[in-house]
């Protein structure tokens, strides 16, 4: 069930984030499809048993302002903005519960993200190549609880992955 939950998940967020449209200062449409890497900023580098129950998706929901530079028909561009954590499936695990540990709780948390990326025509027909980077600026509060509601356990995470995309585009 939690592999589903992953992948319907994922399925999900491809869905509404594949066709991203942005208009240019002609008034042109742009449609982009990207694959996209989640590269963590932290110190766990790999997790081999999984008994406390770590959360199975999380969510950036981003909205950035983008300056795109005159550099002839390649346009690089650098851009920020707000970004907002949404983390969903956390459950203690068998240890944590065996602990005393009844929900777990991971905050959803507002960051900013700093963005850069360039957008390369490869023909006349208005398609192209596009790499995209952001660098995310956020942290989370990890609430635990016993079956009587009280908060035995409270951790702050701090994040800050990388999030590298790039794939192709249409303009027209």
């Amino acid at each position: 069930m939690r592999k589903l939950t992953i992948l319907a998940a994922a399925m999900a967020t491809a869905t509404l984030s594949a066709p991203a449209l942005a208009a240019d200062d002609a008034g042109h449409w742009q449609v982009k499809l990207l694959a996209t890497g989640v590269l963590p900023d932290g110190k766990i580098t790999k997790t081999r048993t999984d008994l406390i129950g770590l959360p199975v998706l999380i969510l950036p929901a981003t909205v950035t302002l983008k300056y795109h530079f005159d550099a002839g028909p390649i346009r690089p561009y650098v851009g920020a903005g707000p970004a907002l954590f949404m983390i969903f499936g956390e459950k203690p695990g068998a240890t944590a519960r065996t602990l005393g540990a009844a929900k777990m709780h991971m905050s959803e948390e507002l960051g900013i993200a700093l963005q850069g990326g360039v957008d390369i025509p490869v023909n006349s027909s208005g398609m192209g190549v596009s790499f995209d980077a952001k660098k995310y600026f956020i942290s989370t509060t990890l609430h635990v609880k016993s079956a009587a509601g009280a908060e035995v356990l409270t951790t702050k995470h701090k994040l800050d992955p990388w999030v590298i995309s790039g794939g192709v585009y249409l303009r027209f």
